[in-house]
């Protein structure tokens, strides 16, 4: 899990003073806490993750000559079709064409090949590769800033008032 803001950023953020070090660890251990709670909420993780293995089902995931991902995907090391053999990029695209991240690998017209499975169709096909919303570590600039004011606000929650009175 990537956190996507720092200590002195949030530091910053709040305008506490170099001497004031006193909650430095509390707000270290709330980084990664906004950082899970923004992935969560947007369903997608902000930087990238490297050599990752996926799995997918040979038949509910495909649709024609489109496999459909379940997750972003900046860039493919190993495509391996259900039956086990290697489908090398010169035989699919991925999509959006020109744009990332990337939902789906589509098999080219022009390919012999086609999604299929030996004996299961479920997990059958395995995607090796950069996954993520972003092609770096760093997250995009409004997420990073929405981790620092998520932090702020976790670090201020216990001088909320929880009471209200009122009509």
């Amino acid at each position: 899990m990537s956190s996507y803001c720092t200590l002195a950023e949030v530091r910053a953020y709040k305008k506490i003073g170099a001497a004031q070090t006193g909650d430095d660890a509390l707000i270290t251990d709330l980084i990664p806490q906004a950082s899970q709670r923004i992935d969560s909420y947007c369903l997608r993780t902000f930087t990238v993750r490297t050599a990752e293995t996926r799995k997918f089902d040979a038949v509910l995931d495909v649709d024609g000559d489109t496999l459909y991902l379940d997750d972003d995907l900046q860039s493919i090391t190993t495509l391996t079709n259900g039956d086990g053999t290697a489908i090398t990029s010169s035989n699919y695209v991925l999509l959006p064409a020109n744009r990332t991240p990337k939902y789906a690998i589509k098999l080219k017209a022009s390919s012999s090949v086609s999604w299929t499975y030996n004996t299961d169709p479920e997990e059958a096909i395995t995607v090796v590769g950069n996954w993520g919303y972003n092609n770096t570590t760093e997250p995009p600039e409004d997420i990073k800033h929405a981790a620092i004011r998520l932090t702020a606000w976790y670090y201020d929650l216990p001088a909320a008032p929880y009471e209200t009175t009122g009509m």
